[in-house]
């Protein structure tokens, strides 16, 4: 008989089956995604949510891993913002953990991610609302999405990471795209699914979504979702 393996051994083959399996699904579900997206397909389901429970939420749970990366984590919670809004709870949850998950893995030792939420009037521009929050951004956001877009619902997760080339922020968007920098290749993985779904379910919710950089410096990257209440549609 072949020997059995030592309690530890068992706990580390245990645990390399489970993230295996974890991270094939994961990628079935995110395949499975594109393809309804793809096919017109893709359903959001609208219900009342609060966006400060749901970022709190999830800066508790990329605490730790923060953390082990001594990244410095902050959130900004207007308090302008309404407790309920319509929205899709799940799918925005999902949109907020591949901003933080990516931000994490291209912001080094000592760096900071900041998430921020906030209400867009329509009739102020975003340069002076991004001003009155004192919100640092490695560039402006564009006064030119957030026209198209009458009372709504931002947030902004900005690092001090390396920043994007001009040339890839064009395609970040894009099926099985990732980002190509040198310092980080090796350390990151993962679909390039990503910021293609999530630009697919910010659409869906007629909003939009995108990302201001600079090299060095870091990125911030932004979604704007038109502000749904109770009562109005």
């Amino acid at each position: 008989p072949g020997k059995k393996p030592d309690t530890a051994s068992y706990k580390e083959y245990i645990g390399m089956i489970y993230q295996n399996s974890s991270g094939m699904l994961d990628l079935v579900n995110d395949i499975l995604d594109i393809a309804k997206l793809q096919a017109g397909k893709f359903e959001i389901n609208m219900e009342p949510g609060n966006i400060a429970e749901i970022i709190d939420n999830r800066m508790k749970f990329f605490e730790v891993s923060a953390n082990d990366k001594k990244i410095k984590l902050n959130s900004f919670i207007s308090p302008h913002i309404p407790k309920t809004a319509f929205f899709d709870v799940q799918r925005i949850k999902e949109v907020l953990n591949n901003l933080i998950s990516n931000a994490l893995k291209f912001t080094k030792e000592n760096g900071v991610i900041s998430i921020s939420a906030f209400v867009h009037d329509a009739n102020a521009s975003i340069e002076s609302e991004i001003k009155k929050i004192k919100l640092n951004l490695p560039a402006p956001l564009p006064e030119e999405v957030f026209t198209k877009i009458a009372n709504s619902l931002v947030v902004v997760i900005s690092d001090t990471g390396s920043g994007i080339v001009k040339e890839q922020i064009g395609q970040l968007f894009s099926k099985f795209k990732q980002l190509n920098n040198k310092e980080f290749v090796s350390n990151v993985k993962g679909t390039g699914l990503g910021l293609a779904i999530g630009k697919g379910i910010v659409e869906e919710h007629k909003g939009q979504i995108g990302v201001v950089s600079e090299v060095g410096v870091g990125s911030a990257f932004y979604f704007v979702l038109p502000l749904l209440l109770a009562g109005k549609s």
